[in-house]
């Protein structure tokens, strides 16, 4: 039987180990080799570390150009080196997957992206005033609270227990506010819905946002955005079911 704890671990350890979301609209990415033709590589879409999206993308460039290319992800930057006496380079055009090329490379042994490429979540960890300030600019960030742990019978032995789980999703408000809110907000839920293996059914219940300089009787609330004039939260109350016999 899961704890609430172990539902609260869970979570965090889902959300911790995805870096990268590759879906049907990010797939794709363009390359030319030695300066030949322009080679579409399309990725598998899911979840993915930083670990994980290197190894990916180096094990495409390799098969499709019979390389044994590098692939490295530091300081937010992807850097891809080929054998030597060969070229690759970036091609924009038809690209979806961005790895902060802003435009075509040079056709060079090796290529570094010319603008950062965050991870998805910058921050995860469980909710307290600590890690709240401890966000800083690390957007966007979530940080799980613990909730209401209910049961209720379902027949015979079995039991449904529902975990009530808030996720705290904070974001720049510098940047498109709500499109990406509500884009990270269905990208988080649909993950958790995805991939919860508790044994029951993630089910996203209530959403609130909140945004900047809200107070009450004058004092900064650390659970809202009054605290820093460039955040704003959506608080995404999450139930997680689960069946026990």
């Amino acid at each position: 039987m899961s704890t609430q704890w172990d539902v609260l671990s869970y979570l965090k350890t889902l959300i911790d180990n995805v870096d990268f979301v590759i879906t049907s609209s990010n797939k794709e990415i363009y390359f030319k080799y030695d300066a030949g033709a322009s080679t579409k590589l399309t990725l598998t879409t899911g979840n993915y570390t930083r670990a994980e999206l290197v190894a990916h993308l180096k094990a495409l460039i390799d098969a499709a150009f019979s390389e044994s290319c590098t692939v490295a992800y530091s300081s937010n930057l992807f850097t891809i080196t080929v054998s030597a006496t060969h070229t690759i380079q970036y091609i924009d055009s038809g690209s979806t997957l961005e790895i902060g090329f802003t435009a075509d490379s040079e056709a060079l042994l090796a290529i570094t992206s010319d603008s950062n490429v965050y991870v998805y979540f910058q921050l995860v960890d469980y909710f307290t005033e600590a890690n709240v300030n401890k966000i800083g600019k690390r957007f966007p960030a979530v940080l799980i609270e613990d909730s209401d742990e209910t049961w209720q019978e379902a027949g015979g032995n079995r039991y449904d227990i529902t975990h009530e789980v808030k996720l705290y999703l904070y974001d720049n408000i510098n940047q498109d506010r709500i499109e990406v809110l509500l884009e990270n907000q269905d990208e988080l839920t649909d993950l958790i819905i995805a991939n919860n293996t508790l044994g029951g059914l993630a089910l996203c219940t209530k959403v609130v946002s909140i945004e900047k300089g809200q107070y009450y009787n004058g004092e900064v609330i650390f659970t809202q955005a009054g605290y820093n004039d460039n955040i704003s939260v959506r608080v995404i109350t999450i139930n997680v079911i689960e069946r026990i016999s």
